[in-house]
């Protein structure tokens, strides 16, 4: 069972995952690592490191579809590119974005 070839959770396997190794602290036995998921169900990542008996001392989400943090600081934000608004829209099935919608009043 590895996380690359799809972990069976008790909703059904999971797709495919790519996974990066990072860091390996080998006094402390804990390891980095980058994951990249192309489904999000409910708290999934957690659930695949567990079927694989290993635990998850910290989460952090890095990316969600054609948004990515950057090198935004902690408790900061931004505002979306009219890229990344069209991208978003075409993903929910929601059509090309318009000025319109991208615009603040």
């Amino acid at each position: 069972m590895s996380l690359a070839a799809g972990i069976e959770l008790e909703d059904g396997r999971t797709a495919p995952a790519q996974v990066k190794l990072l860091d390996f602290d080998r006094r402390k036995m804990v390891s980095v690592v980058e994951l990249t998921i192309h489904e999000g169900r409910k708290r999934q990542v957690r659930r695949m490191f567990e079927a694989l008996n290993r635990p998850v001392h910290k989460l952090a989400r890095t990316r969600i579809g054609g948004v990515s943090l950057d090198d935004l600081p902690a408790g900061r934000w931004r505002r979306l590119t009219e890229a990344e608004v069209a991208g978003l829209l075409q993903a929910a099935s929601l059509g090309p974005v318009s000025r319109s919608r991208t615009k603040r009043p």
